[in-house]
Protein backbone atom coordinates (compact mmCIF):
# COMPACT_ATOMS: atom_id res chain seq x y z
CA UNK A 1 0.00 0.00 0.00
CA UNK A 2 2.65 2.52 1.02
CA UNK A 3 5.72 1.21 -0.78
CA UNK A 4 9.26 0.85 0.53
CA UNK A 5 10.17 4.54 0.69
CA UNK A 6 8.94 6.54 3.67
CA UNK A 7 10.27 8.61 6.55
CA UNK A 8 8.53 6.79 9.40
CA UNK A 9 9.59 3.92 11.65
CA UNK A 10 5.92 2.91 11.66
CA UNK A 11 4.78 3.76 8.12
CA UNK A 12 1.18 3.80 6.89
CA UNK A 13 -0.10 0.25 6.34
CA UNK A 14 3.31 -0.95 7.64
CA UNK A 15 4.61 -0.48 4.08
CA UNK A 16 3.20 -3.93 3.37
CA UNK A 17 1.88 -5.51 0.20
CA UNK A 18 -1.90 -5.75 0.03
CA UNK A 19 -2.73 -8.70 -2.20
CA UNK A 20 -6.49 -8.21 -2.13
CA UNK A 21 -6.24 -5.97 -5.23
CA UNK A 22 -3.62 -3.29 -4.60
CA UNK A 23 -0.52 -5.23 -5.63
CA UNK A 24 -2.30 -7.00 -8.47
CA UNK A 25 -3.66 -3.85 -10.08
CA UNK A 26 -0.19 -2.31 -10.26
CA UNK A 27 0.85 -5.18 -12.54
CA UNK A 28 -2.27 -5.45 -14.70
CA UNK A 29 -0.72 -3.32 -17.47
CA UNK A 30 2.57 -5.27 -17.57
CA UNK A 31 1.72 -7.88 -20.20
CA UNK A 32 -0.65 -5.84 -22.36
CA UNK A 33 1.97 -3.08 -22.68
CA UNK A 34 4.67 -5.60 -23.65
CA UNK A 35 6.56 -5.10 -20.39
CA UNK A 36 6.60 -8.75 -19.37
CA UNK A 37 10.05 -8.43 -17.83
CA UNK A 38 8.63 -5.90 -15.36
CA UNK A 39 6.09 -8.52 -14.27
CA UNK A 40 8.75 -11.08 -13.31
CA UNK A 41 9.66 -9.70 -9.85
CA UNK A 42 6.03 -10.04 -8.77
CA UNK A 43 5.79 -13.55 -10.21
CA UNK A 44 8.95 -14.52 -8.33
CA UNK A 45 7.57 -13.01 -5.13
CA UNK A 46 4.41 -15.10 -5.45
CA UNK A 47 6.49 -18.27 -5.46
CA UNK A 48 8.51 -17.08 -2.48
CA UNK A 49 5.31 -16.91 -0.42
CA UNK A 50 4.77 -20.65 -0.76
CA UNK A 51 6.96 -21.78 2.15
CA UNK A 52 5.07 -19.64 4.63
CA UNK A 53 1.79 -20.29 2.83
CA UNK A 54 2.13 -24.06 3.19
CA UNK A 55 2.51 -23.70 6.95
CA UNK A 56 -0.51 -21.42 7.14
CA UNK A 57 -2.60 -23.81 5.05
CA UNK A 58 -1.64 -26.74 7.27
CA UNK A 59 -1.87 -25.13 10.71
CA UNK A 60 -4.85 -22.83 10.15
CA UNK A 61 -6.99 -24.88 7.77
CA UNK A 62 -5.61 -28.43 8.00
CA UNK A 63 -5.32 -28.26 4.23
CA UNK A 64 -2.76 -29.05 1.58
CA UNK A 65 -1.21 -26.58 -0.81
CA UNK A 66 -0.55 -22.98 0.13
CA UNK A 67 -2.64 -19.98 1.11
CA UNK A 68 -2.18 -16.26 1.67
CA UNK A 69 -4.58 -13.70 3.02
CA UNK A 70 -5.10 -9.99 2.35
CA UNK A 71 -1.59 -8.74 3.09
CA UNK A 72 2.04 -9.81 3.10
CA UNK A 73 5.44 -8.17 3.47
CA UNK A 74 9.20 -8.59 3.09
CA UNK A 75 9.04 -11.46 5.61
CA UNK A 76 6.46 -13.27 3.47
CA UNK A 77 3.72 -13.45 6.08
CA UNK A 78 0.64 -15.33 4.91
CA UNK A 79 -1.41 -15.78 8.07
CA UNK A 80 -4.70 -14.21 9.10
CA UNK A 81 -4.07 -10.64 10.21
CA UNK A 82 -6.12 -7.68 11.36
CA UNK A 83 -9.84 -7.17 11.65
CA UNK A 84 -12.04 -10.10 10.57
CA UNK A 85 -14.01 -7.69 8.38
CA UNK A 86 -11.09 -7.50 5.96
CA UNK A 87 -8.55 -10.05 7.21
CA UNK A 88 -10.56 -13.27 7.02
CA UNK A 89 -10.06 -13.62 3.28
CA UNK A 90 -7.98 -16.64 2.18
CA UNK A 91 -7.82 -15.79 -1.52
CA UNK A 92 -4.54 -13.87 -1.76
CA UNK A 93 -2.54 -16.79 -3.14
CA UNK A 94 -5.25 -17.86 -5.57
CA UNK A 95 -5.71 -14.39 -7.02
CA UNK A 96 -1.97 -13.74 -7.23
CA UNK A 97 -1.43 -16.99 -9.12
CA UNK A 98 -3.71 -15.90 -11.94
CA UNK A 99 -0.91 -13.48 -12.87
CA UNK A 100 1.35 -16.44 -13.59
CA UNK A 101 -1.14 -17.75 -16.13
CA UNK A 102 -1.55 -14.31 -17.70
CA UNK A 103 2.22 -14.13 -18.14
CA UNK A 104 2.19 -17.45 -19.95
CA UNK A 105 -0.73 -16.45 -22.17
CA UNK A 106 1.10 -13.35 -23.34
CA UNK A 107 4.59 -14.83 -23.67
CA UNK A 108 3.96 -18.48 -24.55
CA UNK A 109 6.96 -19.29 -22.34
CA UNK A 110 6.47 -23.02 -21.83
CA UNK A 111 9.80 -23.37 -20.01
CA UNK A 112 8.66 -20.80 -17.42
CA UNK A 113 5.35 -22.61 -17.03
CA UNK A 114 6.87 -26.08 -16.72
CA UNK A 115 9.83 -25.25 -14.48
CA UNK A 116 8.17 -22.70 -12.20
CA UNK A 117 4.71 -21.35 -12.84
CA UNK A 118 2.67 -24.53 -12.95
CA UNK A 119 3.80 -25.83 -9.56
CA UNK A 120 3.00 -22.52 -7.85
CA UNK A 121 -0.46 -22.40 -9.41
CA UNK A 122 -1.13 -26.06 -8.73
CA UNK A 123 -0.41 -25.77 -5.02
CA UNK A 124 -2.73 -22.77 -4.71
CA UNK A 125 -5.45 -24.75 -6.50
CA UNK A 126 -4.81 -27.71 -4.19
CA UNK A 127 -5.55 -25.53 -1.18
CA UNK A 128 -8.73 -24.18 -2.74
CA UNK A 129 -9.81 -27.71 -3.63
CA UNK A 130 -9.55 -28.67 0.05
CA UNK A 131 -11.16 -25.41 1.21
CA UNK A 132 -14.38 -25.69 -0.80
CA UNK A 133 -17.43 -27.04 1.04
CA UNK A 134 -20.95 -27.96 0.00
CA UNK A 135 -23.61 -25.39 0.77
CA UNK A 136 -26.17 -27.20 2.98
CA UNK A 137 -29.18 -25.84 1.08
CA UNK A 138 -28.01 -25.92 -2.53
CA UNK A 139 -25.36 -28.65 -2.58
CA UNK A 140 -23.13 -26.28 -4.55
CA UNK A 141 -19.49 -25.78 -3.60
CA UNK A 142 -18.63 -22.49 -1.90
CA UNK A 143 -15.70 -20.95 -0.08
CA UNK A 144 -15.98 -19.91 3.51
CA UNK A 145 -15.89 -18.48 5.98
CA UNK A 146 -14.71 -15.62 3.81
CA UNK A 147 -15.68 -12.13 2.70
CA UNK A 148 -15.28 -9.40 0.12
CA UNK A 149 -12.63 -7.25 1.85
CA UNK A 150 -13.96 -3.99 3.30
CA UNK A 151 -17.44 -4.61 1.89
CA UNK A 152 -20.56 -5.08 4.00
CA UNK A 153 -24.03 -6.46 3.45
CA UNK A 154 -27.32 -6.35 5.32
CA UNK A 155 -28.65 -9.66 6.63
CA UNK A 156 -32.35 -10.64 6.45
CA UNK A 157 -32.52 -9.66 10.14
CA UNK A 158 -31.33 -6.16 9.29
CA UNK A 159 -27.84 -6.50 10.75
CA UNK A 160 -24.70 -5.33 8.96
CA UNK A 161 -22.22 -8.14 8.36
CA UNK A 162 -19.08 -8.92 6.38
CA UNK A 163 -18.28 -12.63 6.75
CA UNK A 164 -20.32 -15.16 4.82
CA UNK A 165 -20.12 -18.30 2.71
CA UNK A 166 -19.34 -18.10 -0.99
CA UNK A 167 -18.64 -14.41 -1.68
CA UNK A 168 -18.99 -13.65 -5.38
CA UNK A 169 -15.36 -12.55 -5.75
CA UNK A 170 -14.16 -15.85 -4.25
CA UNK A 171 -16.20 -17.85 -6.73
CA UNK A 172 -14.77 -15.83 -9.61
CA UNK A 173 -11.20 -16.28 -8.38
CA UNK A 174 -11.67 -20.03 -7.88
CA UNK A 175 -13.10 -20.35 -11.39
CA UNK A 176 -10.19 -18.37 -12.86
CA UNK A 177 -7.55 -20.36 -10.97
CA UNK A 178 -9.04 -23.80 -11.61
CA UNK A 179 -9.57 -23.20 -15.33
CA UNK A 180 -6.02 -21.86 -15.60
CA UNK A 181 -4.50 -24.88 -13.84
CA UNK A 182 -6.57 -27.28 -15.94
CA UNK A 183 -5.44 -25.61 -19.16
CA UNK A 184 -1.83 -25.40 -17.98
CA UNK A 185 -1.82 -29.09 -17.08
CA UNK A 186 -3.29 -29.90 -20.48
CA UNK A 187 -0.62 -27.81 -22.22
CA UNK A 188 2.13 -29.62 -20.30
CA UNK A 189 0.56 -33.07 -20.35
CA UNK A 190 0.51 -33.28 -16.54
CA UNK A 191 -1.82 -34.21 -13.68
CA UNK A 192 -4.70 -35.93 -15.45
CA UNK A 193 -6.38 -37.00 -12.21
CA UNK A 194 -5.96 -33.62 -10.56
CA UNK A 195 -7.37 -31.89 -13.61
CA UNK A 196 -10.39 -34.18 -13.46
CA UNK A 197 -10.87 -33.32 -9.79
CA UNK A 198 -10.75 -29.60 -10.47
CA UNK A 199 -13.17 -29.94 -13.38
CA UNK A 200 -15.57 -31.92 -11.21
CA UNK A 201 -15.44 -29.21 -8.56
CA UNK A 202 -15.93 -26.50 -11.18
CA UNK A 203 -19.07 -28.28 -12.35
CA UNK A 204 -20.37 -28.15 -8.76
CA UNK A 205 -19.17 -24.61 -8.00
CA UNK A 206 -21.89 -22.14 -7.05
CA UNK A 207 -22.69 -19.60 -9.74
CA UNK A 208 -22.32 -15.86 -9.29
CA UNK A 209 -25.79 -14.37 -8.85
CA UNK A 210 -26.93 -11.19 -10.57
CA UNK A 211 -29.65 -9.05 -8.98
CA UNK A 212 -32.62 -7.62 -10.86
CA UNK A 213 -30.81 -4.27 -10.96
CA UNK A 214 -27.65 -5.80 -12.44
CA UNK A 215 -25.60 -5.92 -9.26
CA UNK A 216 -23.39 -8.94 -8.51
Amino acid sequence: MQGIWNEYLEPPWNSDYHININLQMNYWPAEITNLSECHLPYLKFIGELRESGRKTASTTYNSRGWVAHHTTDAWHQTQLFGSPSWGMWPMGAAWSCTHIWEHYLFTGDTIFLREYGYDVMREAALFMSDFLVEHPRTGKLVTGPSLSPENRFVTPAGDTAAINMGPAMDLQIVWHLFTSVIEAGRELGLDYEFRDLLQSQLNQLAHVKIGSDGRI
